[in-house]
């Protein structure tokens, strides 16, 4: 029984030692690791897109979101910044996003256009901390945060909103509750 013990413990060394030596060899360096009810998700510096960047990873390894550490003010993912110039172009004063996620486009507007008041709609309040604590997420009253499901938010909500996007999925779909007329 102690043999086959310490052949599984020992048998994961150089598992473990590979990972660190391809992460270190291509400059990754992982910040964070872990679980939530919603879903698994790490947070990665890494060269993405021939840029120096800061990725949240989900489940399966994909890429969810992500900031540049270039100083390059164009967002890291293409259809984020086709979402800030959407709402650059429109100006609205009330903007709901459905699905903040680690809050790449809210704070972007936020950075961009001082005078939007943003409402972010994040079900995994895991995915908020590490926008607070990974991605530089301000925490302002001109951008509240509220963990919760997009529909039901709406359903109990009585704001108005100028703007509304929705930026959240499961998987690479959106969640279907959130395509309902009634949504």
């Amino acid at each position: 029984y102690k043999k086959v013990k310490l052949y599984k413990t020992f048998n994961k060394i150089p598992q473990v030692l590979c990972l660190w030596y391809i992460d270190s060899m291509f400059g990754r360096k992982t910040l964070f690791k872990g679980s939530s009810e919603y879903g698994s998700y790490r947070v990665i510096d890494m060269i993405y897109d021939g840029r120096d960047a800061r990725v949240l990873f989900g489940d399966a390894h994909t890429p969810q979101s992500g900031t540049a550490l270039d100083g390059d003010a164009e967002l890291l993912f293409n259809y984020n910044q086709r979402f800030l110039e959407m709402v650059i172009s429109m100006r609205p004063k009330r903007l709901l996003v459905i699905g903040g996620g680690v809050m790449m486009l809210p704070v972007a507007v936020y950075e961009r256009l001082p005078d939007v008041q943003i409402d972010v709609v994040e079900i995994d309040p895991l995915l908020t901390e590490l926008a607070y604590d990974y991605f530089k997420a301000p925490r302002d009253e001109r951008l509240a945060v509220y963990n919760d499901d997009g529909r039901a938010f709406l359903e109990g909500s009585t704001a108005r909103y100028d703007m509304i996007i929705i930026d959240a999925f499961t998987g690479f779909d959106i969640p279907a509750h959130l395509l309902e007329r009634e949504a």
